[in-house]
């Protein structure tokens, strides 16, 4: 999925060996949390690697840790977060699901066959969106209403999709590989999607996201491979993308990774274990840092209605 499809072939095929040979091993879930353990309204959660248990807990922006949760079973790739500071891990089978702050889910959502899938928050119903490998009924992408219960099978998308994002209304735009990869967008209530036209030439989707106005793509300036990441604030009108600017992140490089907003702030990698933190959409100069082990993924979770969902 772009950057994940890129690093998750060799993942998901280490991930479908395990489960082949039978390493995937069944554990019993344990009770369901009724209330959080942690405070403050910000909150950076990181999963560390790979077919990991844990996920790092920071306050964000400040980067101060917290006592890290420990997921029931092994994670997948992805972890996001709605506009309630819900937290999202996706793993095998299941999604678990987090209060803002809680150490334990308040809500296992039950995806049998998927591997750890790619997920977003609908701001407008509380729905959640979650598609990639696997799935329920071999579902390409599925829905979960109000974030709980059985998913529902989203029988417009029959094609691989990357970067879910929802905007405020309810629109769902992706990035989707079906015979050419394009930004594509499903609208609320519609049953079938449809390709936006960029009035600029983005040669790779590196990952998306609603930045509360426009739609964020993040890509490289043409040339040579160390060109600086961009983000490409996309306006959509219909089926039309016009990028009205091109900002730029000082000591941002790597491509291979996604990034996250959330408020007026962006976070990105600089390095393998350096997430940095920029003012958005000014880029620039960046204004901090939060050094970590390692990271596949990570999401802000923000408590109260202050929440930028994914």
């Amino acid at each position: 999925m772009n950057y994940h499809f890129l690093r998750m072939s060799s993942a998901l095929c280490a991930l479908t060996l395990a489960i082949a040979c039978g390493q995937m091993q069944q554990s019993t879930i344990p009770p369901l949390s009724q209330a959080s353990s942690l405070s403050g309204s910000s909150l950076l959660y990181v999963l560390g690697k790979f077919d990991g248990r844990k996920l790092s807990v920071y306050s964000f922006p400040g980067g101060e840790p917290h006592k890290h949760v420990l997921m029931p079973t092994k994670g997948g790739y992805y972890i996001c977060s709605d506009h309630g500071g819900n937290v999202y891990a996706p793993t095998y089978n299941v999604i678990f699901k987090y209060a803002h702050g809680g150490q334990r889910p308040i809500a296992y959502l039950q995806d049998k066959g998927a591997l750890g899938p790619e997920c977003a928050g609908d701001p407008k119903t509380g729905n959640l969106l979650a598609g990639g490998p696997g799935g329920t009924q071999g579902c390409r992408v599925v829905l979960y209403i109000h974030a709980k219960g059985s998913p529902r099978c989203i029988k417009a998308i029959d094609f691989d999709i990357s970067h879910p994002s929802y905007d405020s209304n309810g629109d769902l735009f992706f990035y989707g590989e079906k015979n050419q990869n394009f930004l594509g967008e499903l609208p609320a209530g519609a049953s079938k999607t449809f390709k936006i036209s960029l009035n600029k030439t983005v040669t790779r989707i590196w990952d998306l996201q609603w930045d509360g106005q426009d739609i964020a793509i993040q890509g490289k300036l043409p040339g040579t491979i160390d060109q600086p990441v961009v983000i490409e604030r996309v306006h959509i009108a219909g089926a039309k993308g016009t990028v009205v600017k091109t900002i730029r992140f000082d000591g941002w490089t790597d491509s291979d990774q996604q990034f996250w907003i959330s408020g007026n702030l962006i976070i990105a990698p600089l390095t393998d274990t350096e997430l940095g933190i920029w003012n958005y959409p000014q880029g620039g100069k960046k204004v901090g840092t939060i050094t970590m082990p390692s990271f596949v993924s990570w999401t802000v979770s923000v408590s109260s209605d202050r929440s930028v969902a994914r």
